[in-house]
């Protein structure tokens, strides 16, 4: 079969070199990140670290990792790709294939790699490009933000996770409406949800029924054995929305008992009819008699 994209055959191939990368990254690397690596430990990785939707489309891709003299540990990745085209979204592919590795990497069942609390090493790309078009796209990954050094800042080196449960409620309320929603998700994961309803109900009310009508319903569904001191709680606020709810209740309760009494005469009458004790008429007599007279 003839080879259409020889050029990048001839890269991977070249690239698969270990002397060739080395030789590579001498001429390249800061001579500060050359003392500290060791070239004699570079290991080629397979293509499972990259996207899975390009694995197939591309070939001029090589992924290699290399470790420090003082540890021996992975202390860079080294990602080439061959590129023959221009491709004003470059960066953008890049940052999906770092996301890719570290996301590989986190989720490695290599022991020697990988512990509870492991960290991604740096990712360098390198983009050989060798089209016939001058590269006019952005060369760095941060040129294609509008300001790279708040992306930095707030984005890349701020805690992005709030963990809900364990933040101080005065906290939460500083952040006004969306407080309230942070104080219900924190108390329902500390199952503190009902007895924290007093000072969250009325913030809610103040951000329109939606929003309100939302509350209640996931205070219901996740408190399901705690209907009646609930309604109670709400009708402090607001009575009308707890007298709603208090009927819907009951018209649920009562549907819940009349199909449990219908179920259980068809389970008595169905015996009855096997033992032969009745005929099949005199049973579609009698459930058509209970039927009618549950409803």
């Amino acid at each position: 079969m003839r080879d259409t994209k020889p050029h990048d055959t001839f890269f991977t191939h070249c690239f698969s070199h270990k002397q060739e990368v080395a030789d590579f990254l001498r001429g390249r690397l800061d001579k500060g990140i050359l003392d500290l690596l060791d070239l004699n430990t570079l290991k080629q990785q397979p293509n499972t670290f990259l996207p899975s939707w390009h694995r197939p489309r591309r070939k001029a891709d090589v992924l290699w990792t290399v470790q420090t003299k003082q540890r021996k540990r992975c202390a860079f990745f080294f990602h080439f790709e061959g590129q023959s085209t221009h491709d004003k979204h470059m960066m953008g592919r890049l940052l999906e294939y770092h996301a890719a590795i570290v996301n590989q990497f986190l989720q490695t069942k290599d022991p020697q790699q990988q512990h509870a609390h492991a960290k991604c090493p740096p990712i360098i790309t390198y983009v050989l490009y060798h089209g016939n078009q001058d590269w006019t796209s952005p060369r760095r990954i941060a040129d294609v933000f509008e300001d790279f050094d708040l992306y930095l800042q707030h984005g890349l080196l701020a805690n992005l996770v709030l963990d809900l449960p364990n933040e101080p409620a005065s906290r939460m309320v500083n952040d006004g409406q969306a407080g309230a929603t942070e104080l219900i998700l924190a108390s329902q994961a500390k199952k503190t949800m009902v007895e924290r309803l007093d000072a969250a109900y009325p913030a809610f009310m103040d951000k329109g029924p939606c929003c309100k009508e939302a509350l209640v319903r996931y205070t219901f569904q996740e408190n399901q054995e705690q209907e009646k001191r609930i309604i109670e709680k709400i009708r402090r606020f607001d009575p009308t929305i707890a007298h709603h709810y208090q009927a819907m209740f009951e018209q649920a309760l009562k549907k819940v008992r009349q199909e449990g009494i219908a179920q259980g005469m068809q389970q008595i009458i169905q015996q009855l009819l096997q033992k032969g004790t009745i005929t099949q008429g005199q049973a579609d007599a009698m459930l058509s008699t209970s039927h009618g007279n549950v409803n």
